[in-house]
């Protein structure tokens, strides 16, 4: 469960300011918005403890148009995506989006005032694809856990496509965990699972 609080955490930072048409770089886009996010968690703890619904809506707003998804199940489903129909993809992308926002969603409820450090970033003007770089301060006392957010710059500005926590890709993990259940059961039984609710994240 902490790691997957340091996820969400991670992705809810990189929340745009509504109703902005300003193409921020990523690093201002973590930066400038990482204290409204967590005051909007605070301010409404109780509300979306009490009622999950309105949490996975307030988060889904903000997290759908930020990160692309698109991209994220072409790079999860592997060489399973060449081989997978346009509706499979449409199915499993959907189902997997759904599923991270959920889980995230829950894991956020955990919050408790940890701080991120913020590294210098830099990218020239011709650049497609920068990584910004953060630390996430543990409240233990313990090492910082690096937490890296990968942009490529799309047609409506930047867009994020990996996460990646202690060195460990979300990419790379999931594509992983999908491609053995993919092996074991096959694509349409994987993403049948991925349309259930999910159970888990509701503990």
């Amino acid at each position: 469960m902490r790691q997957a609080l340091k996820v969400a955490l991670a992705i809810l930072i990189l929340i745009p300011t509504a109703g902005s048409s300003e193409i921020r770089s990523p690093d201002k886009v973590v930066l400038e918005t990482t204290v409204r996010i967590i005051d909007l968690l605070i301010a409404n703890r109780d509300a979306y403890a009490e009622d999950h619904e309105k949490l996975y809506a307030m988060v889904y707003q903000h997290i759908a148009p930020l990160f692309d998804f698109k991209v994220i199940t072409k790079l999860v489903l592997a060489r399973h995506y060449k081989k997978a129909s346009a509706e499979q993809r449409v199915q499993f992308t959907d189902g997997f989006q759904d599923r991270l926002i959920r889980t995230y969603a829950i894991a956020l409820l955990k919050y408790q005032d940890e701080e991120f450090v913020f590294h210098p970033f830099s990218a020239e003007p011709e650049d497609q694809r920068v990584i910004v770089k953060t630390e996430f301060k543990r409240r233990d006392g313990g090492p910082n856990v690096s937490v890296n957010f990968r942009f490529f710059k799309g047609k409506t500005g930047w867009k994020a496509y990996d996460v990646s926590i202690a060195g460990v890709s979300m990419v790379t993990n999931f594509r992983s965990v999908y491609a053995s259940q993919i092996k074991r059961q096959g694509l349409d039984a994987v993403i049948e699972k991925l349309s259930q609710p999910n159970k888990q994240a509701l503990k």
